[in-house]
């Protein structure tokens, strides 16, 4: 008897069947269309010997040139010292000879990390770290870690290991301009790389990871920090510590993978205490500004894997110079007078708030402190961030016509005092505000809703630092609050977020992000980027709020009389606020008898320019002979913005 197949099963099989070969012939196709939309790995020769970046004045006078050749020098790899290829493979990718384009190992290590919450660990290989320098950006997406592996292993296929590891060492960065190891060795140790000692050798290696945090020259988290972390470092939280050393930890890497004995290891340690980088020497205008625009650009998405670009910038020379000029002036004086080492400015146009000058530092080319970019750099503002907590202030419903008493007051087991002494009783906001005095201020504080609120105004008006290291230092002490100082500036800012924040004042409370690049164009003349398309403004406060805060600080009747009053009037008129923020230099049973000044400033604008001046010493150090906002940093702003405001009228 003949069997008939169940017309349902046969249905079934045959849908199966061509789900699978449709699902196939998906995946099939995707991936083809994947693997065409990778870059062709056979340019590489092209991309490693890149066009210069040319960043020009706004008049389009050359400034600097980025990446050019002569910031890369590439060499035959297989002339160096074994000990210098196997620093960069012990610390980077200690299995890079024996595993494939992916190394899992580390991988699934990363991933248990990650799931524990312990500390974040790298997982990419040589290999994936060259074409994701190359190719990709460093956005964290699942889309652009797949076309790094595929990307990584396609070089694996068609590179040897010695190709691949010869291309990394040739390219990586170094900090600053420097890219490629010989570039490297002959800019910080004077040397050829073959010329390389273990723990110079070492001090390389360990900088690719973290090129601008690890650069000798350049800002870290505090500027007493050694680069490598040898040295005691002042923490965040002000107690000493000594930071982990990356460079101890390409040794040991070294040592327990069988490059070096332990003895070589403690050798290149003694020699890690006493070595020396090599005076750093550039030709180049405004180079404060250069390096911190070089930043803007890798996190611009236009100009990634672009030839040949010209960077039009905002700098004005002739502004940028009258600002060096002004800064030069002073700074014997400030020296003698004050222990003042370093001073930053920084001014913007006051319709458009792009750069006009910036000045990072006394002497960019001072091999002490001179690299770091105090314009950048959070410290402490002292009063000169107080309009920030009127203004929170204000939001909360305070009337900016109402009067405050100036009077004794105790919060806890500290009673704050003003900073010219004594109490003036009942008087406006406006002059408490002028005057700086301090227990109004804290009462602002209080009357904003607390230090949530006031962090919240610092954000909107471009002010972001106090709330970054807030999240740092509760990690570390989940207790820890600012409290009522923060009405007297106790957190941390940067001079450039404090000319952002007045720049809302200025502006009726609309934001205006301060630009340093006007356009970018390729080699080709093609524009790829302009300021107007990217920097969109907004409202940040309400428009009477801000005009209250530029009515307080314009009013000069209500500025003291005298020197303080004459140093921040300007012909026309001026909007401006002094700070002065002090560390304690004694103590005695858990309480300060002794302090000094250590950092000076001054915000404030006119009709043409917004301007912030920062006086101080780039190690933290105290200043001399009560140096504060008035006496030391107004003379630089007073002198620079009449000098200025001048020649841009002209």
């Amino acid at each position: 008897m003949a069997q008939h197949k169940n017309p349902i099963a046969v249905y079934i099989v045959h849908a199966v069947i061509a789900c699978f070969v449709a699902i196939v012939t998906v995946v099939v196709q995707v991936s083809i269309e994947f693997w065409q939309s990778l870059p062709d790995i056979h340019s590489i020769e092209t991309l490693l010997s890149e066009e210069s970046i040319i960043i020009t004045d706004r008049e389009e006078g050359e400034l600097y040139r980025l990446f050019s050749n002569k910031d890369r020098f590439s060499i035959d790899v297989s002339t160096l010292p074994e000990y210098v290829r196997a620093a960069f493979i012990a610390i980077e990718d200690k299995r890079f000879y024996e595993r494939n384009c992916v190394d899992f190992t580390a991988i699934a290590r990363a991933m248990v990390a990650n799931l524990q919450k312990s500390k974040s660990q790298g997982a990419s290989t040589i290999t994936q770290q060259l074409v994701r320098s190359i190719y990709l950006s460093n956005q964290k997406t699942y889309e652009r870690k797949i076309r790094e592996i595929a990307l990584a292993c396609n070089f694996e296929w068609n590179f040897s290991k010695n190709e691949i590891l010869s291309m990394y060492i040739n390219s990586a960065p170094f900090g600053g301009t420097n890219y490629g190891i010989e570039q490297a060795s002959g800019r910080y140790f004077n040397k050829h790389a073959n010329e390389l000692s273990l723990a110079e050798a070492a001090v390389l290696a360990a900088i690719p990871q973290r090129p601008t945090y690890y650069y000798p020259y350049g800002n870290n988290v505090r500027s007493t920090v050694d680069r490598m972390g040898l040295l005691p470092a002042l923490a965040p939280n002000g107690s000493a510590e000594v930071l982990q050393s990356r460079t101890q930890l390409v040794l040991e890497a070294m040592q327990e993978n069988g490059y070096i004995t332990e003895t070589e290891k403690y050798a290149a340690i003694e020699e890690l205490l006493t070595l020396q980088f090599s005076a750093v020497h550039y030709s180049i205008n405004a180079p404060h500004f250069v390096f911190w625009l070089r930043n803007q650009l890798n996190s611009l998405s236009q100009t990634q894997n672009v030839d040949g670009l010209i960077v039009k910038s905002t700098i004005h020379s002739g502004v940028q110079q009258l600002a060096e000029d002004v800064v030069e002036r002073h700074s014997d004086e400030l020296l003698k007078k004050y222990n003042i080492h370093n001073i930053a400015l920084l001014s913007i146009d006051r319709q458009t708030n792009e750069i006009l000058a910036y000045v990072g530092n006394t002497n960019y080319f001072d091999e002490v402190h001179g690299q770091n970019d105090l314009v950048q750099t959070p410290r402490q503002p002292g009063s000169s961030f107080k309009p920030v907590v009127y203004a929170s202030a204000f939001m909360a419903g305070i009337d900016p016509e109402s009067f405050v008493q100036d009077e004794p007051i105790t919060l806890g087991n500290y009673s704050p005092k003003n900073y010219e002494g004594g109490f003036f009783g009942r008087m406006t906001i406006g002059q408490a505000l002028s005057r700086s005095r301090n227990i109004p201020a804290i009462k602002a504080f209080f009357w904003a809703g607390g230090e949530e609120a006031v962090l919240n105004t610092a954000k909107l008006l471009g002010i972001h630092t106090p709330s970054e290291q807030k999240k740092v230092l509760k990690e570390k002490n989940s207790s820890f609050t600012y409290g009522w100082p923060l009405a007297l500036g106790s957190a941390e800012v940067t001079l450039l977020e404090l000319v952002q924040a007045y720049s809302v004042f200025a502006h009726q409370g609309t934001y205006i992000p301060i630009s340093g690049i006007r356009y970018i164009t390729t080699s080709k003349n093609e524009t790829i980027y302009t300021s107007a398309s990217y920097n969109k403004p907004h409202q940040a406060v309400d428009e009477s709020i801000a005009n209250a805060i530029d009515a307080i600080l314009h009013n000069e009747n209500d500025r003291p009389e005298g020197f303080w009053r004459n140093q921040l009037t300007l012909p026309g008129g001026s909007t401006v606020k002094t700070g002065t923020s002090s560390k304690c230099i004694t103590e005695k049973n858990g309480y300060c008898t002794s302090i000094t000044a250590n950092n000076n400033w001054v915000i404030g604008y006119n009709n043409e320019l917004i301007t912030g001046v920062w006086l101080g010493n780039a190690d933290g150090s105290g200043l001399a002979n009560n140096a504060d906002g008035i006496t030391a940093a107004s003379p630089i702003w007073r002198d620079f913005m009449i000098e200025a405001s001048v020649f841009m009228q002209k």
